[in-house]
Protein backbone atom coordinates (compact mmCIF):
# COMPACT_ATOMS: atom_id res chain seq x y z
CA UNK A 1 0.00 0.00 0.00
CA UNK A 2 1.24 3.51 -0.68
CA UNK A 3 2.07 5.80 2.30
CA UNK A 4 3.77 9.15 3.34
CA UNK A 5 3.43 12.42 2.04
CA UNK A 6 4.32 11.51 -1.20
CA UNK A 7 1.04 9.80 -1.77
CA UNK A 8 -1.29 13.18 -1.16
CA UNK A 9 0.36 15.12 -3.29
CA UNK A 10 2.84 13.18 -5.64
CA UNK A 11 1.44 10.04 -6.75
CA UNK A 12 -2.09 10.46 -5.59
CA UNK A 13 -4.26 8.02 -3.44
CA UNK A 14 -6.05 5.08 -4.73
CA UNK A 15 -7.25 2.73 -1.91
CA UNK A 16 -10.31 4.13 -1.44
CA UNK A 17 -11.67 1.72 1.15
CA UNK A 18 -8.62 2.65 4.16
CA UNK A 19 -9.62 6.12 2.99
CA UNK A 20 -10.63 7.34 6.73
CA UNK A 21 -7.32 5.20 8.38
CA UNK A 22 -5.33 7.34 6.13
CA UNK A 23 -6.47 10.41 6.27
CA UNK A 24 -6.18 10.38 10.14
CA UNK A 25 -2.27 9.04 9.61
CA UNK A 26 -2.02 11.95 7.30
CA UNK A 27 -3.21 14.49 9.37
CA UNK A 28 -1.13 13.80 13.21
CA UNK A 29 1.50 13.48 10.50
CA UNK A 30 4.83 15.97 11.76
CA UNK A 31 4.71 17.62 7.97
CA UNK A 32 1.43 17.61 7.92
CA UNK A 33 0.86 19.85 10.89
CA UNK A 34 4.02 21.95 10.06
CA UNK A 35 2.43 22.48 6.58
CA UNK A 36 -0.75 23.61 8.56
CA UNK A 37 0.95 25.96 10.86
CA UNK A 38 2.28 27.68 7.54
CA UNK A 39 -0.38 27.86 5.96
CA UNK A 40 -2.52 29.13 8.99
CA UNK A 41 -0.01 32.00 9.36
CA UNK A 42 0.60 32.40 5.89
CA UNK A 43 0.70 36.57 5.06
CA UNK A 44 0.17 37.28 8.98
CA UNK A 45 2.80 38.79 10.97
CA UNK A 46 5.29 36.49 12.29
CA UNK A 47 5.40 36.07 16.10
CA UNK A 48 9.18 36.54 16.30
CA UNK A 49 8.96 39.72 14.40
CA UNK A 50 6.21 41.08 16.56
CA UNK A 51 7.77 40.04 19.38
CA UNK A 52 11.05 41.80 18.58
CA UNK A 53 9.12 45.00 17.72
CA UNK A 54 7.44 45.29 20.54
CA UNK A 55 10.71 44.80 22.49
CA UNK A 56 11.83 47.22 20.10
CA UNK A 57 9.26 49.69 20.96
CA UNK A 58 9.53 49.20 24.96
CA UNK A 59 12.88 50.19 24.81
CA UNK A 60 12.38 52.84 22.70
CA UNK A 61 9.95 54.46 25.27
CA UNK A 62 12.32 53.47 28.26
CA UNK A 63 15.33 55.36 26.73
CA UNK A 64 13.20 58.41 26.41
CA UNK A 65 12.40 58.20 30.02
CA UNK A 66 16.05 58.14 30.97
CA UNK A 67 16.53 60.63 28.65
CA UNK A 68 14.56 63.10 30.38
CA UNK A 69 14.79 61.99 33.44
CA UNK A 70 18.42 62.94 32.89
CA UNK A 71 17.36 66.47 31.66
CA UNK A 72 15.50 66.89 35.19
CA UNK A 73 18.76 65.79 37.08
CA UNK A 74 20.99 68.06 34.90
CA UNK A 75 18.48 70.90 36.29
CA UNK A 76 18.22 69.55 39.76
CA UNK A 77 22.69 69.20 39.75
CA UNK A 78 22.95 73.00 38.19
CA UNK A 79 20.74 74.28 41.22
CA UNK A 80 22.79 72.34 43.68
CA UNK A 81 26.05 73.73 42.18
CA UNK A 82 24.80 77.06 41.90
CA UNK A 83 23.72 77.48 45.51
CA UNK A 84 26.57 75.70 46.90
CA UNK A 85 29.17 78.61 44.68
CA UNK A 86 26.99 81.26 45.89
CA UNK A 87 27.50 79.55 49.89
CA UNK A 88 24.00 79.61 50.50
CA UNK A 89 21.54 77.73 52.64
CA UNK A 90 19.55 74.94 50.29
CA UNK A 91 16.64 74.56 53.08
CA UNK A 92 14.57 77.48 55.00
CA UNK A 93 13.20 76.83 58.45
CA UNK A 94 9.26 76.05 57.11
CA UNK A 95 9.04 74.50 53.86
CA UNK A 96 5.55 73.79 54.10
CA UNK A 97 2.51 74.64 51.58
CA UNK A 98 1.79 77.74 53.35
CA UNK A 99 5.36 79.14 53.77
CA UNK A 100 6.26 82.36 52.21
CA UNK A 101 9.57 81.44 51.79
CA UNK A 102 10.60 77.62 51.19
CA UNK A 103 13.92 77.98 51.24
CA UNK A 104 16.47 78.67 48.23
CA UNK A 105 16.54 75.20 46.34
CA UNK A 106 12.86 74.84 45.97
CA UNK A 107 12.07 78.36 45.67
CA UNK A 108 14.79 78.38 43.22
CA UNK A 109 13.72 75.33 41.15
CA UNK A 110 10.02 77.01 41.41
CA UNK A 111 11.21 79.80 39.59
CA UNK A 112 12.62 77.54 36.78
CA UNK A 113 9.29 75.93 36.64
CA UNK A 114 7.89 78.76 35.26
CA UNK A 115 10.25 79.56 32.14
CA UNK A 116 11.90 75.61 31.47
CA UNK A 117 9.15 73.47 29.76
CA UNK A 118 11.12 70.22 30.98
CA UNK A 119 10.80 70.40 34.21
CA UNK A 120 7.03 72.14 33.96
CA UNK A 121 6.45 68.49 31.91
CA UNK A 122 7.88 66.67 34.78
CA UNK A 123 6.02 68.26 37.84
CA UNK A 124 2.62 67.73 35.47
CA UNK A 125 3.52 63.70 34.86
CA UNK A 126 5.12 62.96 37.72
CA UNK A 127 3.38 61.05 40.14
CA UNK A 128 6.54 60.12 43.19
CA UNK A 129 9.43 61.96 42.46
CA UNK A 130 9.53 65.75 41.96
CA UNK A 131 13.52 66.04 43.02
CA UNK A 132 12.88 69.00 45.44
CA UNK A 133 12.82 66.42 48.58
CA UNK A 134 15.27 67.13 51.52
CA UNK A 135 16.57 63.62 51.00
CA UNK A 136 17.16 64.14 47.69
CA UNK A 137 18.66 67.46 48.03
CA UNK A 138 21.01 65.80 50.83
CA UNK A 139 21.31 63.23 48.04
CA UNK A 140 22.41 66.00 45.25
CA UNK A 141 25.10 67.74 47.53
CA UNK A 142 26.34 64.24 48.64
CA UNK A 143 27.41 63.50 44.64
CA UNK A 144 28.11 67.17 43.65
CA UNK A 145 30.85 66.66 46.57
CA UNK A 146 31.93 63.06 45.76
CA UNK A 147 32.51 64.65 41.91
CA UNK A 148 34.54 67.76 42.88
CA UNK A 149 36.52 65.73 45.68
CA UNK A 150 37.55 63.04 42.69
CA UNK A 151 38.12 66.17 40.55
CA UNK A 152 40.20 67.83 42.89
CA UNK A 153 42.29 64.55 44.11
CA UNK A 154 43.12 63.96 40.87
CA UNK A 155 44.04 67.64 39.87
CA UNK A 156 46.46 67.04 43.11
CA UNK A 157 48.17 63.68 41.81
CA UNK A 158 49.33 65.40 38.27
CA UNK A 159 50.78 68.44 40.04
CA UNK A 160 54.60 68.15 41.55
CA UNK A 161 53.87 70.50 44.50
CA UNK A 162 51.06 71.47 46.50
CA UNK A 163 50.66 75.09 48.57
CA UNK A 164 48.29 75.41 51.29
CA UNK A 165 47.59 79.54 52.26
CA UNK A 166 45.86 80.18 55.92
CA UNK A 167 44.18 83.53 57.38
CA UNK A 168 43.94 83.30 60.50
CA UNK A 169 42.42 86.96 61.10
CA UNK A 170 38.91 87.40 61.79
CA UNK A 171 36.19 89.66 60.99
CA UNK A 172 35.08 91.45 63.67
CA UNK A 173 32.08 93.37 62.97
CA UNK A 174 30.07 95.45 65.76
Amino acid sequence: PLSGPDVWFRRGYDDWKNLDRATLRHTSNKEHLKSELQYKYLGAIRVDHSISEAARISIKLHNELVDKNREVVKRLTDITCWLALQGLPFRGHFEGGQSKNKGNFIELFNLMVKYDSVLQIHLENSKTFKGTSKSIQNDLIQCVHSVFTRSLLADFEKTPFLTVIMDEATDISS
